[in-house]
């Protein structure tokens, strides 16, 4: 029978799967923290940093900035930005998951941003050296901001 899933009951795996694959995640980038000062002897270490969006161009309701460690190519941390809102009138709720509300190509400098300040307390590491993409406004960014 195609009979559609009754959308409470939907809501409710779903919630839970968002937790198991946070939880996963979180773990994972602990470990890659780990093996990354372990490789580079201390925690200043150099990363790579990039975003991506679920659509091409500046239209996107979804992106994701992603860091990864210049010595063992793992993910490090992520930021995941959501500019679509299915609260009623926009009027945002407890259960609303939007945190983006600039343009989809300010994503990936707000993430960067967010990923670099959170570093030393996340992780215990300091992103000493930076490889990007050829748009710069994500490392001018970064080295704007106040140690």
């Amino acid at each position: 029978m195609n009979s559609p899933i009754p959308s409470q009951r939907f809501n409710k795996k779903e919630s839970g799967l968002d937790t198991a694959v946070e939880t996963v995640a979180t773990v994972s980038m602990q470990i890659a923290a780990k093996e990354a000062k372990d490789v580079s002897e201390h925690s200043d270490i150099p990363v790579a940093i990039d975003g991506t969006w679920q659509k091409h161009g500046h239209t996107s309701l979804n992106g994701a900035v992603i860091v990864t460690s210049f010595y063992t190519g793992k993910v490090l941390d992520a930021s995941i930005f959501l500019r679509f809102c299915k609260c009623p009138n926009k009027m945002h709720n407890e259960n609303c998951k939007a945190n983006h509300f600039g343009n989809s190509g300010s994503m990936d400098i707000s993430g960067a941003i967010e990923i670099f300040q959170r570093s030393e307390s996340l992780h215990g590491l300091q992103y000493t050296k930076f490889l990007g993409e050829a748009d710069a406004r994500a490392y001018k960014a970064i080295n704007e901001m106040q140690p």
